[in-house]
């Protein structure tokens, strides 16, 4: 069997087979240190945008990055081919969102903003908040690369869930929030939905303590629908993880 090509990242856009590029000293250590790959190997990489390559290793510096030649380009995956996530996920406690941007971007989650609601504990702000940033977007970059996710989600927030309402959601989506109401729409009748009009879908997921019902009856004027997982009371992990494997597994 033919090894898989190590995959990296680069922040730019590329386009042309032969052009030159070099790797960030970041993404450089990683290839030559951790994975000790040599010039004269190959290697893919993919940007922001979807695109993907494979390329030469011509030069390794580790304070100027790793230069490379590429050698076969690919452009980004078409949007169609994709059922189109957004999500929105309250922020947990104990660093708990670490683990769901890395699974968001394993599973292929376009968009997902971090909500702050009425019933959150956790709420960052200042260096705090720019160091979560920071390291979210490793996350995002490094499980990316693990995983071979043809997209790169993009991060938001956190921002209020009424900003989250009146901003984020596109008049073309179509608005689930997940709440333990038996009232609630099913589960199996929202995967209906979402494959009968196979539009962009955008999942809302509260804290640990719920959303409120001033928030619930703000989803529902903005046209968002309640969905109802069952009787059992999941943790928000299990929730969030669970619903978008299905949605990709399903659709």
């Amino acid at each position: 069997m033919v090894p898989r090509l190590r995959r990296f990242y680069v922040d730019r856009i590329f386009s042309k087979v032969g052009e030159s590029l070099q790797l960030s000293p970041r993404e450089t250590f990683h290839l030559h240190r951790v994975l000790r790959l040599k010039a004269g190997d190959r290697c893919r990489i993919f940007n922001r945008e979807g695109a993907g390559a494979e390329a030469l290793i011509e030069q390794i510096s580790e304070s100027r990055g790793a230069a490379l030649q590429l050698q076969n380009v690919f452009p980004p995956p078409e949007k169609n081919l994709y059922l189109y996530i957004k999500a929105a996920q309250a922020l947990p406690q104990k660093r708990k969102m670490d683990t769901l941007i890395d699974r968001a971007e394993e599973l292929g989650v376009q968009e997902l903003v971090v909500l702050e609601t009425k019933r959150s504990v956790v709420r960052m702000k200042g260096e705090a908040l720019e160091r979560a940033r920071k390291r979210w977007e490793r996350i995002v970059v490094e499980a990316a690369k693990q995983s071979g996710s043809p997209v790169l989600t993009k991060l938001e927030g956190p921002v209020s869930f009424e900003k989250a309402l009146e901003e984020k959601i596109a008049p073309e989506d179509q608005g689930f929030l997940f709440h333990p109401d038996p009232e609630g729409m099913a589960f199996s009748r929202m995967i209906e939905e979402i494959v009968s009009h196979r539009r962009p879908i955008f999942l809302f997921f509260g804290p640990e303590g719920g959303f409120t019902e001033e928030e619930l009856r703000l989803a529902e004027a903005r046209g968002v629908r309640k969905v109802f997982l069952g009787s059992s009371t999941l943790r928000l992990e299990t929730a969030f993880l669970g619903v978008i494997s299905a949605i990709r597994f399903l659709t």
